[in-house]
C-alpha cells in the first residue's frame, strides 16, 4: 500500500492535533511524558516551541510556555522543587524560572568568587539548582542569602583547607600543649622525650625548648593567659538601589510628583529617604504624613535616628516636638487642618508624602487625603506611597488634573519578600491549602460520624 505524501502530512496533523488537545488538558505547566500517554521520540522532535525541558532533583519534567494563573504554577513547583513563591498574576513557567535564577558565571560575579569555588557551592548544596533547557540554573535567593554574609560565604567557598598545627605537635598526631606539659613534669619515657626533642620548632619559646632537650627537673613556668582575639567589625556591604527607586529619585530630583507602588517589604520608604535628604540639603521642608497616629511616632523614631535629633519634628493630635524642624511627622488631619488655618507653616514646604496613600480610597476618610491634596499650596509637590493602588493611574491623571503638572508612576509588581498561604490545622501544625482541605474534609467526615453515632444510640 503506497501512502501518499497528502496521507502522511494529514497523519502528522492529526497527531499534532492530539498532542495539543493532551497538553490543553494539563492542570499545570509542569508534566511528564507518561503522564499525557505521548509517544517520547515523536513528542520531543515536535513540541519545541510549546514545551521546554527542565530537571528537578535528577528528574526530568517538561514545562509549558503558556502562561497560567500563578498560585496554580507556584503550587505545582513547589510539589516537584520545594521551592516555594509569591504568586504572580500570570506567568509562564520557563519566565518564571529565569526570573527567580541565574546562570552560573552571573552567580560568581554577584558571590565575586571564582567558577570553581561556585563548583564547590553547589556540590556541597549551598546553593540549590536546577537544570532548564539543559543549562545550570542557580536559585536567586540562596545567592542573595550567601551574598548578605561575606565571611559565611567565603568560609564555604574553600575547598577543603586544612588548619595549620605546629610541627612538633604533627608526629604523635596532638597538640603542643599535651606535648609540653608532660615533658615539663619529667612524665615521659626518655626515648619519647628524645623523640619529642627532635621535632621542636624553631618557633617554641627558648625555655620550653630547655625542657624538652633536658632530663632534669625545673619550676613550671606560669602559663599566660591565651590573648583574646578580636573579632573584625562586620563587613559594610554597599547599598545597591532596585531600578524603581532609581526612577522615582530621578523624577523627585527633577521636582515632579511621584505616585510609587510597589508591594510591601520592597523598600519604598527608602525613597522618602532619599527625598528628605535631597530637601534638606537645600535648605527646604519636608512633611512625611502617615494615615495612623501609631505609625507616625514610629516614623518619628526612624527618621530622628536617620538624620539627628534636631532636624526631625513631629506634630499629632495631643503632641507637638521640635515643630520648626525642617522635617515633620504628622497625621493627614493635621496636614489637612494646615491647609485650611495655617497656611504659612506650609511656605518652606517643598514636598508632602502620603504614606498609604490608597487611603484616599477608603469610603469613611477618604475625603481628608482628598482635601488635603485639593487645597495644599500650589508650589507643593506629593510623594504618594502605597502598596495595594489597583488604579494608580487613574490617581495619577486626578492628581495632574487638579494641581497641574505631571504626575510621575512609579510601578513594581515584583515581591522581594515572598508571600505564601498556609493553614494552621487544629494540632498546630502549619500546611498547605491542599493538605489542610483534606484535613478539612476528614474532620467534615468524622463529625457527620459522630452526629450519626449519637442520633441512632438516642443521645
Amino acid at each position: 500500500m503506497v501512502v501518499s505524501k497528502v496521507d502522511q502530512e494529514k497523519s502528522k496533523k492529526h497527531r499534532r492535533g492530539h498532542w495539543q488537545e493532551a497538553l490543553d488538558s494539563l492542570p499545570g505547566p509542569f508534566f511528564v511524558i507518561e503522564q499525557v500517554g505521548l509517544n517520547p521520540a515523536e513528542f520531543q522532535g515536535h513540541a519545541g516551541k510549546c514545551v521546554m525541558p527542565v530537571e528537578f532533583k535528577g528528574k526530568k519534567y517538561f514545562c509549558l510556555r503558556r502562561e497560567y494563573p500563578g498560585e496554580v504554577l507556584v503550587d505545582q513547583l513547589g510539589d516537584i522543587s520545594g521551592r516555594y513563591f509569591a504568586p504572580p498574576y500570570f506567568a509562564s513557567a520557563p519566565a518564571f524560572l529565569k526570573e527567580h535564577s541565574m546562570g552560573k558565571s552571573g552567580a560568581a560575579n554577584t558571590l565575586g568568587l571564582d567558577v570553581g569555588d561556585m563548583g564547590h557551592l553547589i556540590k556541597s548544596g549551598e546553593i540549590g539548582h536546577f537544570f532548564l533547557d539543559g543549562k545550570l540554573r542557580l536559585w536567586r535567593s540562596d545567592i542573595y542569602q550567601l551574598k548578605s554574609n561575606g565571611t559565611r560565604q567565603r568560609s564555604r567557598s574553600k575547598k577543603g583547607g586544612k588548619a595549620r598545627i605546629p610541627e612538633a605537635a604533627t608526629p604523635p598526631g596532638i597538640t603542643t600543649g599535651p606535648v609540653v606539659r608532660p615533658v615539663e613534669d619529667n612524665r615521659t619515657n626518655p626515648s619519647v622525650k628524645n623523640e619529642l626533642a627532635s621535632y621542636v620548632p624553631a618557633g617554641l619559646p627558648g625555655g620550653q625548648a630547655k625542657v624538652l632537650s633536658k632530663e632534669g627537673e625545673r619550676p613550671r613556668a606560669h602559663k599566660k593567659p591565651p590573648r583574646r582575639k578580636e573579632t573584625p567589625p562586620p563587613e559594610q556591604e554597599q547599598l545597591v538601589l532596585d531600578d524603581f527607586q532609581i526612577e522615582a529619585d530621578q523624577a523627585l530630583q527633577e521636582g515632579l510628583s511621584v505616585l510609587v507602588s510597589a508591594p510591601t517589604g520592597n523598600g519604598k520608604t527608602l525613597v522618602a529617604e532619599m527625598l528628605a535628604k535631597n530637601v534638606m540639603a537645600k535648605g527646604l521642608g519636608m512633611i512625611y504624613t502617615s494615615p495612623l497616629k501609631a505609625l507616625s511616632n514610629q516614623k518619628f523614631r526612624d527618621f530622628k535616628e536617620l538624620f539627628g535629633e534636631n532636624s526631625v519634628g513631629l506634630v499629632t493630635g495631643d503632641i507637638s516636638i521640635n515643630q520648626g524642624a525642617p522635617m515633620l511627622i504628622m497625621t493627614t488631619e493635621i496636614f489637612r487642618n494646615w491647609c485650611f488655618c495655617e497656611p504659612e507653616q506650609l511656605d518652606k514646604i517643598s514636598y508632602v508624602v502620603f504614606d498609604e496613600i490608597h487611603y484616599l480610597d477608603d469610603i469613611e476618610r477618604g475625603a481628608t487625603w482628598e482635601e488635603s491634596i485639593l487645597f495644599a499650596p500650589s508650589h507643593i509637590k506629593f510623594l504618594g506611597l502605597s502598596a495595594t493602588v489597583p488604579n494608580v493611574d487613574e490617581m495619577a491623571d486626578w492628581i495632574s488634573s487638579v494641581r497641574g503638572g505631571n504626575v510621575v508612576v512609579i510601578l513594581e509588581k515584583r515581591r522581594r519578600v515572598p508571600l505564601a498561604i498556609r493553614w494552621v490545622l487544629p494540632d498546630g501544625r502549619i500546611t498547605k491549602a491542599k493538605e489542610a482541605r483534606k484535613e478539612v474534609g476528614n474532620l467534615v467526615e468524622h463529625n457527620k460520624a459522630l452526629r450519626s453515632s449519637r442520633y441512632w444510640m438516642g443521645e
